[in-house]
């Protein structure tokens, strides 16, 4: 038994079960972890590959991030919640003014080796000639960009899943969808859930985990059971594996009423 299958089989994931693929071809969706100036254009020619219409990043970072001479930076916090408790408007606006306020500075760069407990390596030192956020980035590439602020190891806050459903109703159906959040995991599998639960409705709850898992990385029935996991953790992933259960839910049967009644109002009857 392969170590990968050992790991599953302690998350409750039954390896033997092959998901349908009904609807996934048809999705038009991918997702990554962020990306720089170079890895973005990378990705829009790879997409070029499959889809010729418009393609609009679905950014779901809550903190803080940027593009300065081309390269990724972001703002970490404890739990990467450096941003926690602050409006998505907040977020946006002290965003853009931090980052465009590098311009003519000179910034320190270093290596934090998570395996050295942090420890950072040597400063390097550079001057910021270009810097903007990744909503200039995506503009000036001519690709659309929506921005949902959720925050790190957590289910997704009532707003930007209510945002997000909106959002998908207008979508024109011939969009390309690319999901990013830091890793590429976890928020990022959960909107692909949410998607393929809102294209799809006709396939199962159980058959969307499993293909997006597949597809994406992160298991969202996981209970916070792998060995060494961060204590931390455990009760979000297991408000997860109990709310995801709800959107799908919550989509099957106000989809077809329009979704009359959001998310959240129909979520404070439990």
């Amino acid at each position: 038994m392969s170590e990968f299958v050992e790991r599953d089989l302690l998350n409750g994931y039954d390896p033997d079960y092959e998901p349908s693929r009904k609807g996934l071809d048809q999705l038009k969706a991918s997702a990554s972890s962020d990306f720089s100036d170079l890895q973005l254009d990378t990705l829009v020619k790879e997409i070029r590959k499959l889809h010729s219409g418009p393609i609009t990043i679905v950014d779901l970072r809550n903190e803080t991030h940027g593009l300065i001479n081309g390269y990724h930076v972001s703002i970490y916090g404890k739990q990467n919640w450096a941003d926690i408790g602050l409006s998505r408007e907040t977020i946006l606006a002290e965003e853009a003014d931090l980052i465009h306020n590098t311009v003519g500075q000179q910034l320190s760069a270093v290596v934090l080796d998570k395996a050295n407990n942090y420890q950072s390596s040597d400063a390097i030192k550079f001057d910021v000639t270009m810097a903007e956020t990744e909503a200039e980035a995506c503009a000036k590439r001519g690709l659309g960009y929506v921005r949902l602020t959720v925050l790190d190891h957590c289910f997704t806050d009532p707003r930007s899943l209510d945002d997000f459903i909106v959002f998908v109703q207008q979508l024109p159906a011939d969009t390309w969808l690319h999901f990013h959040c830091k890793a590429g995991k976890g928020r990022t599998t959960m909107y692909m859930v949410f998607y393929d639960f809102l294209r799809n409705p006709d396939v199962s709850e159980k058959d969307v985990i499993y293909r997006q898992y597949k597809l994406s990385g992160s298991f969202m029935y996981y209970q916070g059971d792998k060995p060494k996991e961060e204590p931390f953790k455990v009760p979000l992933v297991k408000e997860k594996a109990e709310m995801i259960p709800l959107v799908y839910k919550y989509i099957q049967e106000n989809q077809p009423k329009g979704f009359r009644i959001s998310w959240a109002q129909w979520k404070a009857q439990f």
